[in-house]
């Protein structure tokens, strides 16, 4: 049996870095193999011989690849020299490892790796970046299957590009926009395999490797619909009462569902301004982790009040966001939203027009569009209202806006410019 373990050649080392050593032991020999990398002391773990995982030192993901990669290469060698029936030398052994580490480099799979891109982002990235990732490995996972192969870096090309959206768009009847952030984190993965050096194919580079995507009509609940909403008896069901509730929140602080669901008392704040009371609702956003601050309308503080039990805010206790969109189609068909809508949707890669009734397609996402729509076609500033949904970018924001160019433009017309 040939083993190895990892530790630092100064353990002591207070400043600086150290080199890390591999201990190589095989057949009753061992020796010390430098694997060409050093760290400060502080960094690495001694308990299970890694680099530990820290924003602070980001060469922790290429380091500890190269930790994982050394073990297997000195196993098969050991194997190698038995096969042959040779009892090797130290320097054997070494000279061997060494040309054989130099020449590995394409030898990792891309899911394989794949794992350690996720777990290396976790820290980094907000969980439902993470939950994307993840989706993303899972479809390559069914795509190795059903293609019965297993995927190197040197196999992202050209034919695979074709083959991947093929399967995505015909197999797994996914649409361009999906599939365009499957090509997308693959790019993302891939870079970060060519910048660690673990592969020199940079085929993902090149404009015959761009991430598809297609304009989607999305939908907005008007005033009027909401206030039909709002205006709804559900008392005889308290799971769509506590659903529609949420809705109307959303609707009127364009706060995401996973954010409502979590305002508590000390999220409520009193104000004055211009004379008079001014409620607001300041929470940290779960998704940028920023701050968000709205202010409140009657309605929503009414809502607030119903949900207040001994001067303490409970709000509804929160569900997975897909039962939400469920329970959301559910109140809005029931409140009697029937208008149809045609819109553009994507099968097989191809954009193709389709009839909808509305209350089909909203969900908890909905309610953001609907508050940026509204507040715009009431008359805010809309980088006022960015400021409250938290958008940075102009052309994030737009996206949001539920309007065509000619609504837009007619919203311009009481501007004194055109009078």
């Amino acid at each position: 049996m040939a083993s190895v373990k990892f530790n630092l050649k100064d353990v002591r080392k207070v400043s600086g870095s150290t080199p890390i050593i591999a201990r190589v032991s095989f057949s009753g020999k061992s020796f010390k193999y430098y694997i060409g990398e050093s760290i400060p002391v502080k960094y690495w773990n001694f308990e299970n011989q890694h680099v530990r995982q820290t924003r602070d030192f980001i060469d922790h993901i290429h380091i500890n690849h190269l930790i994982d990669k050394i073990p297997p290469v000195v196993s098969k060698i050991h194997l190698e020299f038995k096969t042959e029936g040779v009892n090797p030398s130290v320097t054997q052994f070494k000279t061997r490892l060494t040309a054989r580490l130099s020449d590995d480099s394409e030898s990792e799979s891309l899911l394989t790796f794949f794992d350690k891109f996720i777990e290396s982002k976790r820290s980094q990235r907000a969980e439902n970046t993470i939950k994307k990732y993840i989706t993303c490995k899972n479809q390559i996972i069914k795509y190795s299957k059903a293609k019965g192969k297993t995927l190197f870096f040197n196999d992202i090309n050209l034919s695979f590009y074709n083959d991947f959206l093929a399967y995505l768009y015909n197999t797994l009847k996914h649409s361009q926009n999906t599939a365009g952030k499957a090509i997308t984190i693959i790019k993302a993965v891939m870079n970060e395999a060519v910048q660690l050096g673990l592969t020199k194919n940079q085929f993902f580079k090149t404009k015959s490797f761009k991430a598809p995507s297609a304009k989607t009509t999305k939908v907005y609940l008007t005033e009027t619909e909401i206030q039909t909403i709002y205006n709804y008896d559900f008392s005889d069901n308290a799971k769509l009462d506590r659903v529609r509730d949420i809705l109307i929140i959303g609707c009127y602080t364009g706060l995401r569902f996973s954010d409502v669901t979590r305002i508590k008392k000390e999220n409520i704040l009193a104000r004055h301004y211009k004379g008079k009371d001014v409620q607001i609702i300041s929470i940290t956003a779960k998704k940028t982790d920023k701050q968000t601050i709205v202010p409140l309308k009657p309605i929503v503080q009414k809502i607030f009040r119903k949900y207040t039990i001994k001067d303490n805010l409970m709000m509804p206790r929160a569900i997975s966001n897909q039962k939400m969109n469920d329970y959301i189609k559910d109140v809005v068909k029931a409140a009697g939203i029937k208008q149809t809508v045609e819109i553009i949707v994507n099968e097989s890669g191809q954009s193709v027009a389709k009839i909808f009734k509305k209350w089909q397609l909203v969900s908890s996402h909905t309610c953001r569009r609907s508050f940026a729509t509204n507040a715009l076609l009431s008359g805010m500033e809309k980088q006022r209202i960015m400021n409250i949904t938290g958008h940075v970018k102009e052309k994030d924001f737009d996206s949001y806006v539920c309007l065509t160019k000619e609504e837009l433009s007619i919203l311009s017309s009481d501007d004194p410019f055109f009078m």
